[in-house]
């Protein structure tokens, strides 16, 4: 707090983030699982038509916890964000999940997007039987 008023007295204002966008990807899966998320990246695509991408890098998230991808030019639009992550599944080869959001509407910006990593509680007719633990991964939109 005191460094805060420091920088507020020196003329040094805090910088807020419009703009930019912020997006989460959480696990949710059971714990019993042990499923972590460890590598990920996301691309921002633009308004004018350019893009950034936000890794791909390790991270680290284990059930119950989310980790932030942003884009980093506040003066941007970004109109939809496209992520790709690496599950580490025990006994399992790794995982890949993908997710795309929709567009943003006519005339506004994402700001703030995310994703979770979570049970898929629907299975094809005919798919029931044994699985494998990644089969039963979903990624969805956060609520």
């Amino acid at each position: 707090m005191e460094d805060l008023k420091e920088r507020l007295a020196q003329g040094i204002k805090p910088r807020l983030l419009n703009g930019t966008c912020e997006f989460d990807v959480c696990n949710d899966t059971p714990p019993e699982w042990n499923v972590t998320i460890v590598e990920g990246g996301a691309r921002f695509f633009n308004s004018d038509g350019t893009d950034y991408t936000d890794g791909p890098r390790a991270i680290n998230v284990p059930t119950g916890t989310c980790a932030p991808f942003n884009s980093v030019d506040n003066t941007k639009c970004v109109k939809q964000v496209f992520l790709a992550v690496n599950v580490s599944v025990p006994g399992e080869e790794p995982q890949t999940f993908t997710y795309q959001t929709e567009m943003s509407p006519e005339g506004q910006c994402w700001t703030r997007q995310g994703v979770v990593l979570g049970q898929n509680n629907l299975v094809r007719e005919g798919g029931v039987g044994p699985r494998t633990l990644a089969s039963q991964l979903v990624l969805r939109a956060k609520a």
